[in-house]
């Protein structure tokens, strides 16, 4: 238990600093050996036979004569250019070196030459960067000559060692593969628990196994909200059927008392009054509970054709329209097969119909349109319409908006609230947007598959 506390791999900033720390010193040992691989010391050998014969052919070509006379320097640049080589000469007696042409000539292979001038036979002298052979006795008008010759060796000489690079990049690429995965993953996890919570999946939980980082106490926090918010939720679905259910039977009594007053003729305002008011008791609960089942149930669902779902709706709405005067425009209904609940689709689609109908001054239109995944029907009504602030906020259960939804319209505030309960439980979206130039559109899309 102590160990763990103080264990760093058990938190994320000790994870963090230990795999960084661990890369660079990593990279680090790495580039050391490979700088000490490819500058390994200077060796000593023997040439080999082609380049004894290289030499013996170099120094008969600069010992020929010439038809005109020509500088020894002269002739080591042309030589040196025609052959690809470069050709360095000792000379004995003024103890100088003669260079080849281009930057070779404040090369540091002068003080090296200096020192192997006095073998007596040709030797091979390889360093992390040259291959120098020599030295070759040769006169030139009586002048003793020591002949040598340099090759690059930086590439033979790293070439074995290149494999390394790949083995780097590769492992380097392993590791941060896996330790980005080991902060990854919990967060995905994390992530779509969020998402299904968000969707009213109350059960969403997220396991990250035995992780006793930062990212697992942020997964324990979730889990206990995930649960809490379960627990009041659970709560709050209770207390509404309870009082629902409660508020039935005092409702009948005064729905049977106020009968009896009706039978007796008693022509009274009041009467009048306590009927209205009662009706409007007897519609709330009603949405009440139907909000309740919504929002708790597990639809079962059917594969349908589309029309034969929007189409009853669609002639409900328009009687009940063409009862207060005003009018309704349909589109065709696309003839798919899709996968809802009948019940709460209908109930949906109802819900924002009769909110248009109610609101509207003369006219809505209805939309309906589907694409290769989805179908979406769009309520266009000339009503007063909402500022685009409240467009979201009217989906709320008992929201009102003071212009043109007050009290005395007889609404609930639970009509929308149901329906959008009811299309999220088909994995579905409802908006609502200001149609220009006045009214309100509400669009509900709903994947076909439900």
């Amino acid at each position: 238990m102590i160990f763990n506390r103080i264990n760093p791999l058990q938190r994320l900033v000790g994870r963090l600093f230990l795999f960084f720390w661990l890369t660079l010193t990593l990279a680090a040992v790495i580039a050391l050996f490979v700088g000490r691989a490819a500058q390994p010391e200077p060796e000593f050998g023997s040439p080999t036979e082609e380049e004894i014969a290289q030499l013996n052919v170099l120094a008969v070509r600069l010992t020929e004569r010439p038809l005109r006379p020509v500088p020894l320097q002269d002739r080591i640049d042309v030589l040196s250019r025609e052959t690809q080589i470069s050709i360095w000469l000792f000379d004995v007696e003024k103890n100088r070196v003669i260079t080849p042409p281009g930057p070779a000539r404040r090369s540091a292979k002068v003080e090296e030459i200096r020192r192997l001038s006095g073998q007596l036979t040709p030797i091979s002298y390889t360093t992390a960067r040259h291959r120098l052979i020599g030295p070759l006795t040769l006169t030139h008008r009586q002048r003793t000559l020591k002949l040598f010759v340099s090759k690059p060796t930086l590439g033979q000489r790293i070439r074995p060692f290149f494999w390394l690079i790949p083995l780097v990049l590769f492992i380097s690429m392993g590791v941060s593969y896996i330790f980005a995965r080991s902060l990854a993953r919990p967060i995905e996890l994390l992530r779509a628990g969020t998402k299904t919570l968000a969707r009213g999946n109350w059960s969403a939980r997220v396991d990250v196994g035995t992780r006793r980082d930062e990212i697992a106490e942020l997964a324990s926090d979730f889990n206990q909200m995930a649960e809490q918010l379960a627990r009041l939720w659970s709560s709050q679905q209770r207390l509404l059927a309870d009082i629902s259910h409660e508020l039935r039977s005092p409702l009948t009594r005064l729905q049977m008392a106020l009968g009896l007053i009706q039978q007796q003729k008693m022509d009274h305002p009041a009467v009048s009054r306590i009927e209205k008011e009662v009706q409007r008791m007897e519609l709330l609960i009603s949405q009440l509970l139907m909000l309740t089942k919504t929002e708790t149930h597990s639809a079962s669902k059917q594969t349908l054709i589309l029309s034969s779902i929007l189409s009853p709706v669609f002639s409900d709405a328009e009687f009940e329209a063409a009862a207060q005067g005003k009018r309704c425009n349909f589109s065709a209904v696309p003839e798919i097969w899709v996968t809802v609940n009948l019940e709460l689709i209908q109930r949906a689609v109802e819900n924002v119909l009769r909110n248009a109908i109610k609101y509207c001054h003369s006219t809505i239109s209805v939309l309906v349109e589907c694409t290769e995944s989805s179908w979406s029907v769009s309520i266009s009504d000339d009503g007063p319409g909402l500022v685009p602030a409240e467009c979201e906020q009217i989906f709320a259960p008992f929201y009102r908006v003071s212009t043109s939804r007050e009290r005395s319209s007889g609404g609930t505030g639970l009509g929308l609230a149901i329906a959008k309960t009811a299309v999220e439980l088909h994995h579905g979206t409802i908006q609502a947007t200001t149609h220009q130039p006045n009214g309100l559109k509400v669009t509900i899309a709903v994947p076909l598959e439900g």
